[in-house]
């Protein structure tokens, strides 16, 4: 054998394979260099997609921005409002039509022709001994007080918390404070803690309608429409001339009551246990007593059987009544000191466990009842 061409060969079969190896490999690199290309534009792509939609979505935010402040720059005009429409409203849909209140603030311009806002709110509290209170309203973050002064006379008798009103703002020059001037009431329905409408304005000869939308949970009845409830009195402190009823019908808590709901000559025999029917108010901060009766029984006659006035209170013996009635010394009215073997007249209730009680005593002479 020639071992000369064997070697040949075996060099010849190397140096081909070498070559195809080397053919593959740079194949090889080709393809992954056009894929890394491929990867790169398409990353690329998404990234200056998602940066045009961000931004696309900002300088829409931006022009809205932009048209409101633009449209809250406009000076309106004051006027007088009128409230209150329903109407029916559509699903964008097209279905079947669903039934929404909607309250329509329409403000209509001054003869005056003169420049400012008028603002829809809520009353937030109202003191009646001190004539003040305050507002709430949607674009003033703080309380906006008022006083009885920048109310009319039928205002003032009628302001508890959760009335509408509308009104004009005035800036304090020395303190630099709002305030509310020139209230009216707009409560043929009330608002209780509903999202408040901000300034509502007129502008130019146009007309303009703002809606003001509640859910039902916010919608309140007005006051010909309370429901009656009955309870009795668990508390009653004299010296503030207010306290608390506990009523079964009612769950959520104690009732507040003030003497103002009460009629003025029955205030000062109300005490611990005297039944009451009244309308419960919920458009304040507490559930309170409003148009508040005391339920009585006939009156009684009858003569005193002891009275304590260090304990400050006795007892009566009635006619037709087979207990002794007790009394306390608020209750009395007229002639004082009341002594054993007086005659009296008693107006009486039965407390929550059924015994009598007096809710007022009078002397009686002659058969007469000595006071008013």
């Amino acid at each position: 054998m020639d071992c000369g061409g064997w070697c040949a060969d075996d060099a010849f079969l190397s140096q081909a394979g070498d070559a195809v190896a080397q053919t593959w490999t740079n194949m090889c690199l080709d393809m992954l260099g056009e894929a890394s290309i491929a990867v790169f534009f398409v990353l690329a792509l998404r990234l200056v997609s998602s940066q045009w939609s961000a931004s696309r979505s900002m300088a829409n935010k931006r022009q809205q921005m932009e048209h409101l402040s633009k449209r809250d720059r406009e000076p309106p005009r004051g006027g007088r409002v009128s409230i209150g429409r329903e109407s029916s409203v559509r699903h964008p849909s097209g279905d079947r039509p669903r039934q929404s209140k909607e309250m329509v603030l329409q403000v209509m311009p001054d003869s005056s022709g003169r420049v400012g806002h008028l603002w829809l709110g809520t009353v937030k509290s109202y003191c009646t001994s001190m004539g003040k209170g305050v507002l709430v309203t949607d674009g003033v973050p703080e309380d906006v007080p008022f006083t009885k002064y920048d109310t009319d006379d039928h205002l003032v008798a009628s302001l508890r918390p959760g009335c509408v009103v509308t009104f004009a703002m005035k800036r304090d020059s020395e303190t630099g404070t709002l305030r509310a001037v020139s209230l009216e009431g707009r409560s043929q329905t009330q608002l209780a803690r509903v999202s408040h409408c901000g300034a509502s304005c007129m502008t130019g000869n146009t007309l303009q309608d703002e809606s003001i939308g509640f859910s039902r949970k916010e919608e309140v009845m007005p006051e010909s429409h309370w429901e009656f409830f009955t309870g009795h009195i668990k508390f009653w402190l004299s010296d503030k001339r207010h306290g608390f009823i506990v009523c079964k019908q009612h769950q959520d808590g104690d009732v507040w009551l003030s003497h103002e709901d009460v009629q003025t000559h029955k205030v000062k025999h109300l005490t611990a246990g005297v039944p009451l029917r009244f309308k419960l108010d919920k458009t304040g901060v507490r559930p309170r007593a409003r148009h508040v009766e005391v339920i009585l029984r006939s009156p009684l006659d009858g003569v005193v059987k002891s009275y304590s006035e260090r304990k400050s209170y006795g007892f009566v013996s009635c006619y037709g009544v087979k207990e002794d009635v007790w009394f306390a010394a608020s209750g009395v009215e007229g002639e004082k000191p009341l002594g054993p073997g007086m005659r009296v007249r008693v107006d009486t209730f039965k407390s929550e466990k059924g015994h009598y009680r007096a809710f007022r005593v009078v002397r009686m002479l002659d058969g007469r009842v000595c006071g008013p």
